[in-house]
Formats: C-alpha cells, structure tokens, sequence
C-alpha cells in the first residue's frame, strides 16, 4: 500500500493519495494520525482523498462500518467535516465499496462526496486556484 498526506489552510485541508492494494489497517492507522483532540473544533475540516489508483480487496462490507470507529472518537473533529473521495474509473467491486462507506457516513450525518471528476471535487470543497495547482502537483508525485 501507499499512502501520503498534505495539510493545506494550516491542517484544515487534507489531501490524502492511496494506492496499491489498501488494507483495512492501512486505513484505520492514517486515521489515527490524522484526527486528534486538539483539532480546532469552531472550523470545517475539508478532506480530498484520492482513491483513483486504489485498491480494497479485502475489506469487506462488514469492516466497513469499522472504519469509522476513529471518525466516531474524535467526533469534535470531524464533526461537520467535509470529505472528497476522488474515484477515477476505480473497479466496479472498489467503487461499490467506497459507496457503502459513503452510505454509512450518511447514516451519521457526515458530508462524504464520491467524484469521479477532480475538479468537481475541488469545486465542492471550494479550493482556490493556488490550492489546486499544489494539490494537482502533489497528486502527480509518487
């Protein structure tokens, strides 16, 4: 698995890339790292993950409801969070996948978005040109 990260808007905007086969772990242990207490809780937290070069063939549909075993933890976080997840043409069974993701945070009212289209992505998060140039230039970089 491959995975990097870029904190824009001093850390109120992650860019996540992963790639390679990604394991359940991989994801719980990005989380991990990335949601904390000591977020600033007054702002939203925008978060693009580019996912268009990623695989998940095993995760299954019932270790997808614990994915969000971090996200429920560090509620004050991501409470009001808005998450991007750019698909590309990912494979069929990978894209049913993150849909039931996107099914579950629905259930808890967060705001995750599927894009097949980086710029509609980058549209819905609201970045600035400056931002998607960087985020383009760091998408492009293994």
């Amino acid at each position: 698995m491959g995975y990097k990260k870029l904190f824009l808007r001093d850390g109120l905007l992650l860019i996540e890339k992963y790639y390679g086969v990604v394991d359940f772990d991989d994801i719980i242990n990005a989380d991990e790292e990335i949601y904390t207490d000591d977020f600033p809780s007054d702002e939203t937290f925008l978060v693009l993950a580019d996912l268009s070069e990623a695989r998940f063939p095993n995760i299954t549909y019932e270790q997808i409801v614990d994915l969000f075993k971090v996200i429920d933890q560090f509620a004050a976080t991501t409470n009001g969070m808005k998450h991007a997840f750019y698909t590309g043409n990912m494979e069929m069974e990978d894209f049913n996948k993150a849909h039931k993701y996107i099914e579950v945070a629905s259930s808890k009212a967060l705001s995750m978005v599927p894009f097949s289209h980086l710029d509609l992505a980058y549209d819905w998060l609201g970045l600035s040109k400056d931002e998607k140039n960087a985020i383009d230039q760091f998408l492009s970089k293994k």
